[in-house]
């Protein structure tokens, strides 16, 4: 078996299909947030331009996902203090190589363009700046963001200490219980915690805190946990009847289209869990190449758009149909720009993250393949 053949089958085919059309969704919303297409807007009709205007739902899409590959690489671990900063460790090292790279194009764009454009003026973050952006907490100290694409990223950290954390804790208790029904616990207790910040009952709020973002992490984390071969019928229960209380507490409090689409997400993984097509729905060649390069094209799309566009609408000027043209050119180069930036950054994060061994397959705990996700 060839290489690329056998990665291909060590991948979720439905979630790199998942990621793609969230990154692209992100990319259509920052082309229409940004200003850019302003008269194509105009032009269409309101159910075209809804898919512009509520394409940052893609963020919570990214988030369920992150839940359900996260809970699916613990599933047969168990997690104790070594393994928690192992796996910390080998996700900084998996994200921050093409984080930083990115954060360090951001900044030379911006002196390019001061330097192109007459009047624009450049404006060199400090060293504190840069500093709290390297160590994701740029939302939780309210600095000035270099790209505003970045508070995910800031989310998902905090959502991976939480994860493991509470993993960690159900090691300790699972002692007494055993592992699988402590982290049963643990999880139903995060659950409902989760659901306060959805609801008026939110305890706190703190600018940057993942808390409010919580249950679509946990909605994915939740979904493989009920998967087989661990799955009952009750435990599929109360994931449904948790998606149900959710949604309700969305539909009356703080409705939002995002967080609707988050459900669906959630669903969908299990549906493909429980069918079988989570290795066999890819969407196609092309899809499956965008959701394989989608962390790079979303740390780097906003960068490279803004460019493209400019320099664009400098050749052809500003009319419904040049920016319509204009914006598929932008498309395909932040596709071309990210795979670049994969080959280069990205692909290395991940042959480093692999240096890190963590330990499989402890004793009860579920067995299965544990796919690269």
């Amino acid at each position: 078996m060839t290489t690329s053949s056998a990665q291909s089958q060590s991948r979720y085919a439905l979630i790199d299909a998942l990621r793609a059309f969230a990154c692209l969704a992100v990319v259509l919303y920052h082309a229409s947030e940004g200003g850019h297409i302003p008269a194509l807007l105009m032009a269409l009709p309101p159910f075209a331009t809804d898919l512009f205007h509520y394409g940052d739902s893609g963020v919570a899409v990214f988030f369920v996902i992150s839940g359900f590959v996260i809970s699916h690489s613990m599933q047969r671990d168990q997690v104790d203090a070594a393994y928690a900063g192992k796996f910390m460790l080998r996700r900084s090292l998996r994200l921050d190589p093409p984080y930083w790279a990115a954060i360090a194009l951001a900044i030379a764009t911006a002196w390019i363009s001061a330097k192109a454009v007459p009047g624009k003026v450049f404006d060199m973050p400090s060293a504190s700046t840069i500093a709290l952006h390297m160590t994701y907490l740029v939302d939780l100290a309210g600095a000035p963001k270099i790209n505003s694409v970045y508070w995910t990223l800031c989310l998902e950290i905090q959502f991976y200490l939480s994860y493991v954390l509470l993993m960690f804790l159900a090691t300790k208790w699972g002692r007494t219980i055993g592992v699988q029904t402590a982290r049963d616990r643990v999880l139903a207790i995060a659950a409902i915690v989760a659901l306060l910040w959805t609801t008026p009952l939110e305890p706190f709020y703190v600018r940057g805190l993942f808390l409010p973002h919580w249950h679509l992490f946990l909605l994915g984390a939740l979904a493989r946990h009920v998967l087989p071969p661990a799955a009952t019928r009750t435990a599929l229960a109360c994931f449904l009847g948790y998606v149900g209380l959710l949604a309700v507490a969305r539909g009356l409090w703080r409705p939002n289209v995002a967080s609707f689409i988050g459900l669906a997400t959630g669903l969908l993984l299990l549906l493909g869990g429980l069918k079988g097509f989570l290795r066999t729905w890819s969407g196609g060649r092309l899809i499956q190449w965008v959701g394989l390069i989608s962390y790079s094209l979303y740390l780097t799309h906003n960068t490279i758009s803004g460019m493209v566009f400019r320099v664009g609408y400098m050749i052809t000027g500003r009319s419904a149909l040049t920016e319509g043209v204009w914006l598929v050119i932008v498309v395909v180069c932040c596709c071309l720009f990210a795979w670049v930036f994969y080959l280069i950054f990205e692909r290395a994060g991940i042959r480093w993250s692999k240096l890190v061994s963590m330990r499989r397959g402890q004793p009860g705990l579920v067995s299965g393949q544990s796919p690269v996700v």
